[in-house]
Order: C-alpha cells, then sequence, then structure tokens
C-alpha cells in the first residue's frame, strides 16, 4: 500500500499507541468505534495523518492507521464457511 492510499479510507475509530509526538487524550475516547474517514496527511509531518469523525477531526500516527488496514484486509479475506467447515472438522 501506498502512502497516498490511506487518503479516503474509511476506519473505526481505535485508541492508538503510545507516540513521541502525539497524545491520546480521554476526550478521543468518544471516537472509539466511530466511522471515520482518513483526509489527509499532517502538513508538517506526514508521519500522521488526520481522521475526520462527524466534522471533529484527531490526528493518528500513519504508521497505526496501516497496521489497521492491514489487519481489516486479513480478515475480509477470511472465507467463513471454510473457517467454519474446518472448526467442525476438529
Amino acid at each position: 500500500m501506498k502512502k497516498e492510499d490511506i487518503i479516503g479510507k474509511e476506519i473505526i475509530g481505535f485508541r492508538y499507541k503510545k507516540d513521541p509526538l502525539i497524545t491520546w487524550y480521554s476526550g478521543y475516547d468518544k471516537f472509539i468505534g466511530k466511522k471515520g474517514i482518513v483526509t489527509q496527511f499532517h502538513s508538517s509531518n506526514e508521519k500522521y495523518c488526520q481522521v475526520q469523525f462527524d466534522g471533529e477531526n484527531i490526528h493518528y500516527p500513519v504508521a497505526q492507521i496501516y497496521d489497521y488496514l492491514k489487519e481489516i484486509e486479513e480478515i475480509k479475506s477470511i472465507n467463513l464457511p471454510e473457517l467454519f467447515n474446518q472448526i467442525r472438522q476438529l
């Protein structure tokens, strides 16, 4: 995935891990589990991106957005009928 590919992606809000430059504030807790859209990279540091939730913006570490999107793709690629069949055979 190229850097630009994350712009416009929908995410479900999550609490990002500790980061040296940005801090998770308790006020951000209201975004956990809510749909948001990655709108742009931070103007002075592209290691961070802006995510918009219902008109409000917060910044996320780009690396953690990449990890999130990768996990979502892996989950979507699971063939549930095949998985259930394998479970039944255990």
